[in-house]
């Protein structure tokens, strides 16, 4: 419940206004709102004490991301990966930034460092599958849509459509 949340961090930010958990904390309740003006707010305070908290300059792109702010997503994405290098999310992260940016082999290639770090990232072979298919590469499309779905079941998530045939249906 994001609106209990937020209040419990409101009226705990009143005894310790410097906590950089509980403004990140806030920052993030605000982001999930959609109240991401407020969000930045938090942030903003956080970011002062705490300059070098990867998960900072994380929410900062992802909410960069809604204002279209796509070079402030992408250099607050690199830096949180230099300061958090084996988080596979924020390879994924920047690499789903640069598919929406049509930059299609920064995106393999960013992908492809989430895999190094986690291979079993069914999230990562879903956009890779995608980002093949947009290079209308049907055989690394199905390939990586088939390893997303394996993934998924084995981790026992339920696949809300059939990847491996929407993959066939666009390329052969």
């Amino acid at each position: 419940n994001y609106d209990s949340g937020l209040s419990r961090a409101s009226a705990d930010l009143k005894q310790t206004p410097d906590s950089v958990e509980l403004l990140y904390l806030g920052a993030f309740l605000h982001y999930r709102r959609g109240e991401n003006k407020d969000s930045m707010l938090f942030l903003s305070k956080a970011y002062k004490l705490a300059p070098d908290d990867w998960r900072i300059h994380q929410l900062f792109a992802l909410n960069y991301i809604t204002f279209n702010m796509n070079e402030a997503v992408e250099a607050e994405l690199k830096k949180a990966i230099v300061l958090n290098p084996t988080n596979a999310e924020l390879e994924y992260q920047l690499g789903r930034l640069y598919f929406t940016l049509n930059r299609f082999d920064k995106s393999i290639e960013t992908m492809q460092r989430a895999l190094a770090i986690t291979p079993d990232y069914p999230e990562v072979y879903d956009s890779l599958g995608l980002t093949y298919e947009a290079l209308q590469d049907g055989k690394q499309a199905e390939a990586n849509f088939a390893k997303a779905v394996e993934l998924d079941r084995k981790q026992g998530t339920k696949d809300p459509w059939p990847l491996i045939n929407y993959a066939k249906a666009l390329f052969f």
